[in-house]
């Protein structure tokens, strides 16, 4: 299994996404250790390490880290509107800025 680093922006909606091959997990942790001491100061800034096969699959099974705000806001209306009868949402990957 993989270990991907991803760095998220709640206000904003911008994420980045490393990459670290199976057996490199204590290397991802290091590395999150080191972006939280990094971004300590903002409180928007959430720094995790996911396990995934793929990263097609990270991106569907942790899809809120890979949307913009905007994009979020659209889909919590969909959601509301899918309740009453209403279509769904696409997704898409937003590089942290």
């Amino acid at each position: 299994m993989r270990n991907f680093l991803v760095i998220y922006n709640r206000r904003t909606g911008a994420s980045s996404l490393r990459e670290f091959p199976a057996g490199c997990g204590r290397e991802a942790i290091r590395e999150r250790f080191a972006q939280e001491r990094l971004h300590r100061d903002d409180p928007d800034i959430e720094v995790v390490v996911l396990g995934s096969n793929s990263r097609e699959e990270l991106l569907q099974t942790h899809s809120r880290y890979f949307r913009s705000a905007e994009e979020i806001l659209e889909h919590a209306r969909l959601s509301q509107s899918t309740a009453r009868g209403g279509a769904g949402a696409g997704r898409s990957f937003t590089h942290l800025a």
